[in-house]
């Protein structure tokens, strides 16, 4: 029996079915998109609450530490003003005084962290130089750089200052992890400049890599592959919200076995003299 032409009423059902189509694949589609954004709001939701609990800690942290600090940076300048100390005890306490300044740049930059207050750094902020906090950083490590025999290259471009969200904690958190990952030696390579409209601070190592299941976690708070004696979880997720408030990003790049490259991205309006 030969096919017939189609009616009219075939048309209609056949253009009526065609319409119930669309609408099904369209609520299918709205339905996993709000899926997805309920899923990534939850996400959202828990990095904060992480977060919350990071600045509390922090906020407690500092000031059970601050107390103490201060009476004892007081007391070392105060040895320091003796006349009757011999060189090798002027140049520990020097030492030491230079530690404890190291101290109090930290908590203070964790109490930025934990109150938020980097709304406007612009007007708020004093300045530093990058490549200076880079060799305060190297300085901190140096005994361990040392004992690893880890070779250090520097190529650091002259630059502006720039403003202080806490920079240098996230320069001794990268460089830690660099030299955790090359504990038989290795080499660290650290540059600077600035590249179209952002400084960047490379820091390359030849350590033993980050693993590819763990790449898309290493930023979230309390995650860490160290023990509990070793890491807390918490030295990149902070950097990686220092950078964010300056407008700027972390990108790494890493291979198991070979190593691993950090570059952090600032925006140049953060010059101490940009316009």
């Amino acid at each position: 029996m030969g096919a017939g032409h189609f009616s009219d009423k075939d048309f209609a059902f056949v253009v009526m079915l065609c319409r119930y189509a669309c609408i099904i694949a369209d609520n299918l589609a709205t339905s996993e998109t709000r899926s997805q954004e309920k899923d990534n709001f939850e996400e959202q939701k828990k990095l904060l609450e992480k977060y919350a609990t990071v600045g509390k800690l922090a906020a407690g942290v500092v000031h059970e530490v601050n107390n103490p600090l201060d009476g004892i940076i007081r007391y070392t300048n105060m040895l320091l003003t003796k006349v009757n100390l011999d060189e090798v005890a002027h140049e520990y306490l020097l030492e030491i005084k230079k530690g404890l300044n190291r101290i109090a740049k930290t908590t203070k930059s964790l109490l930025q962290f934990s109150h938020q207050v980097n709304t406007e750094p612009l007007k708020t902020k004093s300045c530093v130089l990058i490549n200076e906090i880079v060799n305060d950083s190297l300085d901190v490590f140096k005994n361990k750089i040392a004992l690893n025999n880890i070779q250090v290259y520097l190529s650091l471009e002259c630059l502006p200052k720039i403003v202080d969200l806490g920079l240098s904690h996230v320069c001794i958190n990268i460089i830690k992890n660099a030299i955790d990952a090359m504990p038989e030696g290795g080499r660290l390579e650290i540059s600077s400049g600035i590249s179209d409209n952002n400084i960047f601070l490379k820091l390359k190592d030849t350590g033993c890599g980050i693993a590819e299941e763990i790449k898309s976690q290493i930023f979230k708070p309390f995650f860490t592959t160290k023990s509990i004696i070793n890491g807390t979880g918490l030295g990149l997720a902070i950097s990686h919200e220092i950078i964010a408030k300056y407008g700027g990003r972390i990108d790494f790049e890493s291979e198991i076995g070979k190593g691993t490259e950090f570059t952090v991205l600032i925006p140049k309006i953060n010059l101490e003299n940009a316009q």
